[in-house]
């Protein structure tokens, strides 16, 4: 449990290493009023009754209150320097909390927090991945501020919800594209000038999903329709790819796994059916078909440049150094979690590239609709 006295020790701790000592009673005094507080007495006696910081992971430090705190306890305590202290030992005995100048820095960080959400959802990632061709997408959801004074007692929470929209500017070439979306964000204070983690509630309010199917064939009906299909392979790949352990990963960058996609049923999965040709057979073929449908194979064009001379089909080529245990090298190398794990962040990296994405779907996208056509025509 992270406690007042707990960061008081470390700030001792700091200061003593700097040459700078403050005693542990002071360094008590000035970390209660860094949080806000006139006193040790009045952080003991306030909302925080368990003492404990554990749900502090964004806190205001108060710069006011704690010069004038250390202008009380030793004219010779420096503010600026004192604040050092203050913020290496949350570092040190809070390292999941951030502190914050000031009540701005703490909203312009929520704000960040915000957009990292929205833009990380699959299905706007996806999105974003086809039709951005690297511009970078604008952000507006008039969430109110948070404002410490204005919020209920600790523990208690207050939400605010807020529609708005990604956009991307057009540009010479490609029109702007925009996604609506809401936010319902539920902050619960902490302490008096500290607050838990904002929960965010993202949802999108922009979709009128048909399945990716249409009845229309005009070319602007048919064009919005492949662009709907690209964006819900978009989401299938990269739900799937993040979904994957270091492993599977590798397995999948070495094409010992595939991804198949099912329009029917509209799901992938990442099988070693999809492999390397093994999807042609007929009774692997006709195994999938019964269950979802017919299926797409979906290859992966990743190839980081720091691996570009690793070939993997050597690999499972070449005789393992322990014949008697492994059936080929690539399977002895799996067995070594260091290289499994450089090989899997590379190649992760450049799976989720945009650029390895829109190949992906571009591969996929034109047999996916044909699928879909096949189907309307059978049940016309």
């Amino acid at each position: 449990m992270v406690t007042l006295r707990k960061i008081a020790f470390a700030v001792r701790n700091a200061s003593n290493r700097a040459g700078y000592p403050i005693k542990l009673n002071h360094a008590d005094q000035l970390v209660a009023a860094a949080l806000g507080h006139a006193s040790l007495a009045a952080f003991q006696a306030s909302d925080a009754k368990t003492g404990s910081l554990d749900a502090a992971a964004h806190l205001v430090l108060d710069v006011d209150l704690l010069t004038a705190r250390c202008g009380q306890l030793d004219p010779r305590y420096e503010p600026e320097i004192v604040a050092s202290f203050v913020r290496t030992a949350f570092s040190i005995a809070h390292p999941l909390a951030q502190l914050h100048p000031t009540g701005e820095a703490l909203n312009q960080r929520i704000r960040e927090i915000t957009r990292h959400d929205v833009l990380g959802l699959p299905d706007i990632t996806g999105e974003l991945a086809i039709v951005g061709d690297g511009r970078r997408a604008r952000i507006d959801i008039p969430l109110p501020d948070i404002l410490l004074s204005g919020l209920p007692p600790a523990g208690s929470a207050v939400t605010d919800e807020a529609r708005g929209h990604i956009v991307i500017d057009a540009n010479h070439t490609l029109p702007e594209h925009r996604i609506e979306v809401s936010v319902r964000r539920t902050v619960t204070r902490s302490g008096r000038s500290s607050i838990a983690q904002p929960i965010l509630d993202i949802a999108r309010t922009d979709r009128h999903d048909d399945g990716g199917r249409s009845h229309e064939h005009s070319p602007a009906a048919r064009s919005l329709q492949l662009q709907r299909i690209r964006v819900e392979i978009a989401e299938l790949y990269l739900e799937l790819v993040r979904g994957l352990s270091d492993e599977g990963i590798v397995e999948l960058a070495a094409n010992t796994t595939g991804i198949g996609y099912f329009p029917q049923s509209r799901c992938a999965y990442v099988h070693e059916n999809f492999s390397d040709g093994q999807y042609r057979d007929h009774a692997v073929r006709q195994y999938w078909q019964n269950i979802e449908g017919s299926f797409i194979v979906g290859w992966t064009r990743a190839s980081p440049r720091e691996y570009s001379t690793l070939d993997f089909e050597v690999l499972l080529c070449a005789e393992a150094d322990d014949p008697d245990r492994y059936d080929n090298a690539f399977d002895e190398k799996m067995t070594d979690p260091v290289w499994v794990s450089e090989i899997a962040s590379a190649w992760r990296r450049e799976l989720e590239d945009p650029t390895t994405i829109s190949l992906h779907v571009d591969e996929v996208a034109d047999d996916w609709l044909a699928v879909l056509d096949e189907l309307e025509a059978e049940s016309d």
